[in-house]
C-alpha cells in the first residue's frame, strides 16, 4: 500500500508547511514590509523617469522629422502650395419619375399639461 503512504505523508507535510507559513508569516511580513515599500517606492521613480525620457527623445524626434521635411520641401522648391485642380462639375441623370418635394415629418415635441395652481 504505497499509495496510502504518500498520501499520509503528502498531507501530514501539508499540515505542517501551512500551520509553519501561518506562525511565521506575520513575522516574515513586518521584516519585509519596508523592503517591499522601498522597492515599490523604487520601482514608481523609475517608471517616472523612464517617461519623462522617452517623452524627451519623442519630441527630439518630431523635431528631426519636422526638419528633413522642411529641408526636403525646400530643396525641391515646393515651399508653396501646389495650384489645385478643379473637381468635375457632377451632372443628373434623369429620371423617369419626379422628384418629391414634401418635407420630411420632423418630430414634433410632446406638449407638457400645464401645472395647476
Amino acid at each position: 500500500m504505497a499509495v496510502g503512504k504518500v498520501i499520509r505523508g503528502g498531507l501530514f507535510l501539508g499540515v505542517a508547511v501551512g500551520i509553519g507559513a501561518a506562525i511565521v508569516a506575520p513575522t516574515v511580513w513586518r521584516v519585509m514590509r519596508p523592503a517591499a515599500k522601498s522597492a515599490l517606492r523604487a520601482g514608481i521613480a523609475g517608471y517616472g523617469a523612464a517617461r519623462t525620457a522617452a517623452a524627451r527623445a519623442g519630441e527630439e524626434v518630431e523635431d528631426l522629422v519636422a526638419e528633413v521635411v522642411y529641408e526636403a520641401e525646400e530643396s525641391e522648391g515646393m515651399t508653396e502650395e501646389a495650384p489645385v485642380a478643379p473637381e468635375p462639375k457632377k451632372t443628373r441623370a434623369k429620371s423617369a419619375a419626379p422628384k418629391s418635394t414634401a418635407k420630411k415629418a420632423t418630430r414634433a415635441a410632446p406638449k407638457r399639461k400645464a401645472a395647476r395652481a
